[in-house]
């Protein structure tokens, strides 16, 4: 997924890149490990490069706009 640079320091994501992404893991994950079932999966751990901000609609599973990256100027206030 690309990090675009808007005006003034503003960082921002495409938040369905970001799920794309995390998408083709767990696919690349089940083709590693075919024998674990989605039952026995307990746990599934995300990181990032520091805190970008996503705010998904609940509803409809998509998000309301772009994430919001942690170079962001926004996130010096």
């Amino acid at each position: 997924a690309h990090a675009r640079a808007l005006t003034c320091g503003l960082r921002a994501q495409d938040p369905l890149e970001l799920l794309a992404s995390v998408e083709e893991c767990v696919a690349a994950a089940r083709a590693a490990h075919p024998h674990v079932t989605a039952a026995s999966v307990v746990a599934v751990g995300l990181a990032t490069q520091r805190e970008t901000t996503v705010l998904w609609d609940a509803r409809t599973g998509l998000p309301y706009g772009p994430a919001v990256l942690w170079s962001d100027a926004r996130n010096a206030a």
